[in-house]
């Protein structure tokens, strides 16, 4: 398995989650916010660039970590019941 395929072996929702995950982490890394981390909202070349550098740093094992301790408390919507 290519190191970018990680993904590919999880069910539709883990996909969903991996890929909310990893956009916010690059979020926190960027310190940008969340909702404008997404490629689409990219207005020029340096921060395509930025954006670029920082998913290349990113992996599944460092997101995990991130997420556990720290993502989640900043990014994961909290069901109210």
């Amino acid at each position: 398995m290519r190191s970018g395929d990680w993904w590919h072996h999880l069910s539709a929702p883990a996909r969903g989650a991996a890929r909310r995950r990893s956009y916010a982490y690059i979020a926190d890394m960027l310190g940008i916010p969340l909702n404008d981390c997404h490629i689409s909202h990219m207005n020029d070349i340096e921060q395509l660039r930025e954006f670029y550098r920082a998913a290349k740093r990113a992996d599944a094992r460092g997101i995990r970590v991130w997420w556990k301790a720290e993502g989640s408390r900043k990014y994961e919507k909290r069901k109210t019941a």
